[in-house]
């Protein structure tokens, strides 16, 4: 019998191996779901104490604590300062407002601390040819208004989410150090990548100059920030995976 394909959590904890050594840690999974990502860490790190925190928490997490919160509004239910490590896979494109949820993870997060989050991935050069011939991102299709989905309503992707709008927003509450991870390669996008890279990177020049010129630079990291949205690993993958590190002079 042949091996199961990756899932979107094996993308995500290989990123988080990489970048998070075996010492102790203390583990937030925020939309944990069944707890498959915890229990994905835990082969590697099974000295990290994991928690769960979703909306509403399933049964399947067995043993593993959780808390509930509504990322839109909610607190999260954790003191200033408690995780060493916060990870939240596919949650943001179901929510109204994911600069509150990051404000929080930034809030509860100690300092120097990780903090992993992923999305479907709205720039593939896949998702790029949908919107240039249907007018609409892959993954975030034409939708049934709340009211039609009743209580199932919350499945819906309702943000579109770019690599760069989300460093921004890392940035703006008190992060640093923005990474991005290669997800499940897509076979079209990677076919016409090196096509359609340098386009990308001739027309993010173009408009850096327009800038410049009109006297509206950004900050070079910013500039940086927005080419990487020609970068390998955002052009070609199904899933957006991003990290950043609060900063350790930052009180919450």
């Amino acid at each position: 019998m042949s091996a199961e394909p990756p899932m979107i959590i094996d993308y995500v904890a290989q990123a988080i191996l990489s970048e998070v050594d075996e010492a102790p840690r203390r583990h937030l999974d925020i939309s944990a779901g069944w707890g498959h990502l915890i229990r994905r860490l835990k082969q590697d790190r099974p000295n990290w104490e994991s928690e769960a925190c979703d909306f509403e928490l399933m049964p399947e997490l067995g043993d593993i604590p959780g808390k509930t919160a509504n990322l839109n509004e909610d607190d999260l239910p954790y003191k200033d300062n408690t995780f060493d490590l916060i990870t939240c896979t596919e949650a943001f494109e179901h929510i109204e407002n994911y600069h509150h949820a990051i404000s929080e993870i930034q809030r509860i997060l100690k300092p120097g601390g990780v903090f992993f989050v992923s999305v479907p991935n709205m720039l593939s050069l896949r998702s790029r040819w949908i919107f240039f011939s249907r007018g609409l991102f892959l993954f975030y299709d034409a939708l049934p208004t709340a009211q039609d989905m009743g209580k199932d309503a919350w499945m819906r992707h309702i943000s579109p989410i770019t690599f760069f709008h989300l460093a921004l927003s890392l940035l703006d509450n008190g992060f640093e150090d923005v990474k991005h991870y290669p997800g499940k390669l897509q076979k079209f996008s990677a076919a016409f990548y090196w096509l359609a890279a340098p386009i990308s990177k001739w027309a993010t020049a173009s408009a850096k100059n327009r800038r410049d010129r009109k006297g509206r630079s950004i900050t070079p990291m910013c500039d940086e920030l927005a080419a990487q949205h020609h970068s390998w690993n955002v052009m070609t993958s199904r899933t957006l995976i991003v990290s950043a590190r609060k900063q350790r002079d930052v009180a919450s």
